[in-house]
């Protein structure tokens, strides 16, 4: 009996307790009037729904309320009754209060309302909480039937809905305008307990005439939302949406979150509308004041965007500034490497038009630090990216920092992806300026776990893998990148384009400084040009520029044996592209292989299409390394066709230091691929410095080469195309490579070519350790000063410069000087005429030979044409004396002509009557060479060929060149015989040793041949 009453006892005062709460009066309200007070908020909604209160009303909360259903407030003036100007809740007393309910549906309903706020204060101990606990389709708050002109502010709003399309605070449907011009400020927006939402904020409106726009977000501190199988979001801004400002909001997660399912999960997340604004926001760290780390985990195909929009094109451009997204880390089975790939920073898709970075640079990471963003992907090349666009509209990226990502997993098989910024998207025009692309911080940007990782991973800064229209990439700093496996598929490069022919993309890549890239990758092959590391790779467009880019500490460091590249710049594909006015220098290949060499290459051009320019630019290479490395300033590659006509111009190539062993080469200038076949492909050097002072080991070191290692073709390298360079080597029997190495005088003789070029001449430069190759020559006079030649295409040096420069000091300025900079010298000449002709073919028995426009000769101080002086053209029969005799039949010896005019091209008659025995007969060899002098105060004589040429003036010699020749031969009859029978000449087959084809050959035609065949013949085809 006793226990029986203490339960009714106590069921009585548990009934009593209810029935207080249920009576309480937790709401006052008020209009300027008396007070009235309510249970919950939602009476007093009904009660100002109809009509009890009007004007300017205010809802004070002074108890914690429990709302069983939602609370409504409709528009004024809607019919029902209500006629207010606004409405103000706030809490009152003093103390904590709670909007509380656990129903699926909208605990506060903003039907349509206008001018509400919500003020949770926080000043005086008031503070107010707005929290529905059920999940399903449910919400805090929400926004619908054009809500317009309301705040919610400095309050704890916290739900639990699990809908892909609803969120703690919701922006529904509108009716006429849609729901606008709300601001959502200073909240704390969270999960209720321990049930976490699945968006903290979601907005679609009701089509893009109706949409909900010009709502502000900002001050808010976003966090702990999410679905373990499903998408989340601290933000949706979902369909038919517009013009939103979210700012200074913080989106982090206060402990680590495990997911099931593959899903992308996002900070902010836009997919409609145009004109947003999205400024100062964070995303990332496991609490508002920025400590711990926003931690995602998980066994799933889990991605991770911080702001990810898709806006359309009209009427206004998005705007993207100032946000920081760092301190994220991902675990993902997402091996996703294109695009966003499995972690993202910024994202910009569809038609979206967007300013990013451009007021306020965005920070991905970190400005210094490394692990700031973090993926650990168990599929291979799992890849982060800082910003991504693929967006086909207009897309300006500039001024933003980029820093401290790595993706690398925990299995050594598996390499690492990361790209700083990918425009993934044919963007109508693509700007990315001003980046700052790794942060201060060595190899902060990783792929991969250095000694661990044995795959391959990639890692570049800027890659444009989908040509957009128009792409300009422009003063970016792309630093400390590292590409960590071992792999023969890793990379790192600084810029890369995609790889195609025929595009008419014209990509100009300007003032970018690429600098400590490094990777340990056995990549071997150069495909389409792209290498194990690449500074810049252009592989596509047309009339595209890459100009007054920095490139400097670029390192593959494996040491094994295969054949690795590292190039500064690399041009393959395009047409009629440019490289022009760079500074590159420091590369190196710590590769081992002494067969193949492993290369350093300032320059490479792979292939393209029409020409290339190289004009103008500084590379400095191999100083302070010993490896058995193949530095080589300009490389004309070409494996690939189509093959361009290569333009080298005005390019300085200094090369250095001392290999410790090894017979490697290295060259200033080289054509070809190091392969047995001949590269062939048009190639014109003009006005050069190649400047070759490395020793060491038993490799030759040149400053211009062609074909090393392969029989050298003339195809392509004609006479005159290699004019006006410095060729300097550190010994003289390695000037130049052509078939075998070669002197300077030796180079001279079998290409026909640089007879205007000098070599052995000493060179002051301003800082090579730097790169900065312009010739410090003080007042020493200097063949430097004005030793180039006029050329149409390279009018300014690599500072802007007029060539020649104007107003000289010391003296200089008469013609271009050679190199990549204008100075401002002495000039001093010390050098005879450049002289170059073509090679005489066969002739007849005559009493002359008539060369008209023969020789065309220059020099800088102009070739010395007055009557006795003038260019001559020496000769004499090959079994006559070398010797200087006389000038008649009766000496035996070298007789001359001078030229008949005074101008270019000069032209000759040699006279075969001053000839040793004075005439010329068939089967004769006639040994000719060219010589002339200039009007300098040295009055300089020079030869072509040169080679063992010795002279003072063109009449004063005293030992003459390994000469050119040509034979004398007989005329040929007009009618020959074939076959046995009485007519003369005859010949007993057509290709037999003896017989018509060797005859022709041997002979000079003059007239059509009349063939009368007299006989069966037998043909053995010996000669053709």
């Amino acid at each position: 009996m006793f226990k029986k009453t203490t339960i009714s006892f106590l069921t009585m005062i548990a009934l009593l307790f209810l029935s207080s709460n249920s009576f309480a009066q937790n709401v006052e309200v008020s209009s300027g009037g008396p007070v009235t007070s309510y249970a919950t908020i939602g009476a007093a909604f009904t009660a100002i729904n109809t009509g009890a209160f009007t004007g300017a009303i205010t809802v004070n909360i002074v108890g914690n309320t429990t709302e069983l259903a939602s609370a409504s407030l409709d528009s004024s003036g809607n019919g029902t009754g209500s006629n207010y100007t606004s409405v103000t809740v706030q809490p009152s007393g003093g103390a904590s209060r709670t909007i509380t309910g656990a129903f699926v549906g909208h605990l506060i309903n903003l039907n349509g309302a206008d001018n509400v706020t919500i003020d949770g204060l926080n000043t005086g101990g008031n503070t107010l909480t707005i929290s529905n606990t059920a999940l399903g389709v449910s919400s805090a708050i929400r926004f619908i039937l054009d809500a317009k002109n309301n705040t919610a502010t400095n309050c704890t709003i916290t739900g639990s809905t699990v809908n892909a399309n609803a969120g703690v605070i919701f922006f529904s449907t509108g009716s006429a305008t849609g729901n606008d011009n709300n601001i959502i400020s200073n909240n704390n927006i969270s999960a209720a307990g321990l049930n976490l939402p699945q968006n903290c904020i979601f907005s679609s409106g009701s089509n893009s005439a109706v949409d909900n726009s010009g709502n502000s977000v900002t001050g808010n501190n976003i966090s702990d939302f999410f679905n373990a199988s499903g998408v989340s979001n601290g933000m949706l801004i979902s369909g038919n949406n517009s013009n939103w400002t979210i700012s200074n909001n913080k989106i982090f997660q206060s402990a680590g979150r495990t997911y099931t399912n593959g899903n992308t999960h996002n900070g902010i997340s836009i997919s409609s509308g145009s004109g947003y604004t999205i400024i100062g926001n964070t995303v990332g760290y496991a609490a508002s004041g920025g400590t711990g780390t926003y931690t995602m985990l998980g066994t799933s195909t889990t991605r991770f965007i911080g702001i990810n929009i898709s806006a359309g094109t009209t009427p206004a451009a998005s705007s993207i500034q100032g946000n920081t997204v760092t301190a994220i880390s991902l675990n993902t089975l997402s091996g996703a490497t294109g695009s966003n790939g499995v972690l993202c920073g910024i994202n910009i898709i569809g038609g979206t038009n967007a300013n990013v970075g451009n007021i306020t640079p965005n920070i991905i990471g970190g400005s210094s630090g490394t692990g700031l963003l973090t993926a650990v992907p168990t599929s291979n090349q799992g890849t982060i990216v800082g910003i991504n666009s693929s967006s086909t509209a207009t897309v300006v990226i500039q001024n933003n920092v980029i820093g401290g990502l790595t993706s690398s997993s925990s299995n050594a098989a598996l390499g690492g992806g990361l790209i700083g910024i990918n425009c993934s998207g044919a963007a109508a025009s693509i700007t990315i300026s001003g980046n700052t692309i790794g942060n201060s911080t060595a190899e902060n940007m990783r792929g991969g776990t250095s000694a661990f990782t044995t795959a391959s991973s990639v890692v570049t800064g800027i890659s444009l893998p989908s040509p957009p229209i128009i792409a300009n990439i422009s003063n970016n700093t792309i630093q400390n990148l590292v590409s960590y496996g071992t792999g023969n598929a890793g990379f790192v490069r600084g810029i890369s384009t995609s790889s195609a022919t025929g595009s008419t993309v014209v990509y100009t890549f300007t003032g970018n400084i690429i600098t400590n890239l490094s990777t340990n990758s056995t990549l071997l092959t150069i495909p389409n040009g792209f290498a194990s590391v690449n500074g810049i790779i252009l592989s596509i467009g047309t009339a595209s520029t890459v100009s007054d880019n920095t490139i400097f500490n670029l390192s593959n460091t494996n040491t094994g044996t295969g054949a690795y590249y590292v190039a500064g710049v690399t041009l393959s594909f395009g047409t009629n592209a440019s490289v022009k006015r760079n500074i590159i220098y420091n590369l190196a290949n710590a590769s081992t292989s002494t067969i193949i060499p492993p290369v350093a290459a300032g320059i490479l051009v792979r292939s393209g299409t029409t020409s290339d320019t190289i004009a103008n630019n500084m590379i400095t290479l191999g100083a302070g390394q010993t490896t058995n490395t193949s530095f080589i300033g300009i490389m004309c590659n070409n494996g690939q066709v189509p093959n361009p006509t290569n333009l080298i111009y005005n390019n300085t190539v200094y090369i250095s230091g001392t290999a410790s062993s090894g017979a490697l080469p290295s060259m200033g200038f080289y054509r070809g691929d190091f392969g047995v076949t001949a590269i062939t492909m048009t190639t014109i050097v003009k006005n050069n410095v190649f400047d070759n002072a490395r020793t060491g080991g038993t490799g030759k070191h040149y400053a211009i080469a062609n074909n090393y290692g392969a029989t050298a073709s003339s195809i392509g390298w004609i006479a005159g195309n290699s004019e006006n360079n410095v060729l300097n080597s550190a010994s003289s029997s390695t000037v130049g490579y052509w078939t075998t190495d070669q002197s300077f005088a030796g180079w001279k003789d079998i290409t026909y070519c640089d007879y205007s070029s000098i070599t052995a001449i000493p060179i002051t430069y301003t800082d090579a350790a730097t790169g900065n190759l312009r010739f410090n020559m003080g007042v020493t006079p200097t063949q430097l000063e004005s030793g180039g030649t006029t050329l149409a295409s390279v009018t300014t040096d690599i500072d802007g410069f007029a060539r020649p420069k104007p107003a000289p000091v010391n003296g200089g300025g008469t013609y271009p000087d050679f190199g990549a900079s204008e100075s401002d010298m002495v000039p001093i000449d010390l050098n005879g005429p450049a002289i170059s002709y073509g090679l005489i073919i066969p002739g007849i028995v005559a009493a002359n030979r008539t060369l008209t426009g023969f020789a065309t000769i220059v020099d800088n101080s102009n070739v010395n044409v007055a009557p006795g002086t003038r260019p001559r053209v020496y000769y004499k029969k090959s079994t006559d004396a070398n010797a200087f005799a006389g000038n008649t039949s009766g000496d035996n010896g070298w007789k001359w002509v001078e030229a008949s005019n005074a101008a270019n091209p000069f032209n000759f008659t040699i006279d075969y009557t001053k000839i040793f025995g004075g005439s010329v007969s068939a089967s004769n060899v006639i040994q000719y060479f060219v010589v002339a002098q200039d009007l300098s105060p040295a009055a300089n004589v020079s030869s072509n060929p040169s080679s063992g040429f010795l002279g003072t003036s063109v009449a004063a010699i005293t030992s003459a060149p390994t000469p050119n020749s040509y034979s004398v031969l007989s005329t040929f009859p007009s009618v020959v015989y074939l076959g046995s029978g009485a007519g003369v000449p005859n010949y007993s087959s057509f290709s037999g040793a003896a017989g018509l084809f060797n005859a022709i050959n041997t002979n000079v035609i003059n007239s059509d041949v009349t063939v009368i065949v007299q006989n069966n013949t037998v043909e053995l085809g010996t000669i053709s």
